[in-house]
């Protein structure tokens, strides 16, 4: 099976950071990629999905759309699946109100999507960068985030932070307080089903030497068994 590209990007590191999960399965078959590219001179979150297993790839929707994003660097998107079929992601970025340090947002699609929110709530942390957050979806359909920044009481080195949405997110917690930590991976997604590989694996990555690069997707071993209408092919863009 060859690639299939899924969208172009003006970066190299479209799909950059192997500890934030760039594509999800719904449970009809639909895939979602998730990626960053510009809109005018600045970096942008963008989705887009196929509905015939990878073999086309439409409706590219940008979703940092709080205000003052348009004008600010977003970037390194992570991406999870819930059991209704809802999605969430989660980057870093910055916006009206919240420059020029890094924070972490976060925006849900039900049947649209909703406006992005800052879970990066600790105090100080809106006056100190957050990197590269990593979402994960439990058996609950809680949410579990974790991040690298700093904040108020620990400004010695960055830290790992977690924070948990269960009706409304809570406040994050430092998980590792003690000398420098950085870039934390959470794990796959045991949940939903959709998003257990039966055989193989499934992935996005960034493919050029120039701009514009191609995003790409690919299979191995047909992860997940054929859907009913759906025949898994290849590209994403």
């Amino acid at each position: 099976m060859a690639s299939t590209l899924v969208s172009t990007s003006e970066s190299s590191a479209a799909t950059y950071r192997t500890n934030q999960r760039k594509v999800v399965r719904l449970s009809d078959g639909t895939l979602y990629a998730v990626y960053r590219k510009k809109l005018a001179d600045y970096y942008q979150i963008y989705v887009k999905k196929s509905t015939d297993g990878g073999s086309t790839w439409t409706d590219e929707t940008r979703i940092s759309t709080y205000p003052g994003m348009e004008s600010n660097l977003q970037g390194y998107p992570s991406i999870a699946v819930d059991s209704s079929n809802y999605l969430h992601v989660v980057w870093q970025g910055c916006a009206t109100g919240y420059t020029p340090f890094y924070q972490i947002w976060y925006a849900k699609y039900t049947t649209s999507w909703a406006t992005p929110v800052r879970i990066s709530t600790y105090t100080g942390m809106e006056s100190n960068s957050q990197f590269y957050s990593s979402i994960a979806v439990d058996s609950s359909d809680y949410l579990h985030v974790v991040w690298h920044g700093m904040a108020t009481g620990y400004t010695d080195y960055d830290k790992v932070w977690y924070v948990k949405y269960t009706t409304t997110w809570g406040t994050p917690e430092c998980k590792q307080a003690t000398g420098q930590n950085r870039n934390p991976n959470a794990r796959w997604s045991r949940y939903p089903l959709s998003n257990i590989p039966y055989a193989g694996v499934d992935y996005v990555f960034t493919n050029g030497t120039a701009s514009p690069y191609n995003i790409y997707w690919d299979e191995v071993d047909t992860p997940f068994p054929p859907v009913v209408g759906c025949s898994f092919g290849y590209i994403i863009g």
